[in-house]
């Protein structure tokens, strides 16, 4: 993934889609990732989802991390035939944050490689979490 800073909230567009064999492909087994470009202040982000893979846990992994995009930016209805491209023009929020290893030091003060750290639909609730409800004020009586 690639970005400027570390950013806590960072509104995003989702700006591009794509489906891509790995370089563990094989004509007997094919092995493939989604990837999603998001446009933000910061920045390009990319991420990629190991979609297909020998590895379930791997896959696994990939799908609940594509799920929770797809919640953050309310659009859940996607095709692998056409690349996901659905998800194109989806907005909402994302942290982002320095990879283990990469934050910054007395050598290096702008730190180094960052990464989505979560995402969050236009509101700032956690996907699939909805903002909890306001209590209500007590009835008035006559």
């Amino acid at each position: 993934m690639e970005a400027k800073k570390k950013g806590v909230d960072v509104r995003i567009i989702v700006t591009g889609t794509e489906i891509k064999e790995t370089k563990s492909s094989t004509p007997d087994n094919v092995q493939a990732m989604l990837i999603i470009e998001f446009s933000s202040p910061l920045g390009m982000v990319v991420n990629r989802y190991n979609i297909k893979n020998d590895n379930p846990k791997t896959v696994e992994i990939a799908y609940g991390q594509l799920s929770a995009v797809c919640r953050a930016v309310n659009i859940y209805q996607i095709d692998g035939n056409n690349e996901c491209s659905a998800l194109r023009g989806g907005k909402g929020l994302m942290d982002v944050g320095y990879q283990k290893g990469e934050e910054p030091t007395a050598e290096k003060p702008a730190g180094g490689y960052t990464e989505l750290k979560k995402v969050y639909d236009l509101a700032g609730n956690e996907p699939g979490k909805a903002a909890a409800p306001q209590p209500q004020g007590q009835p008035m009586t006559a």
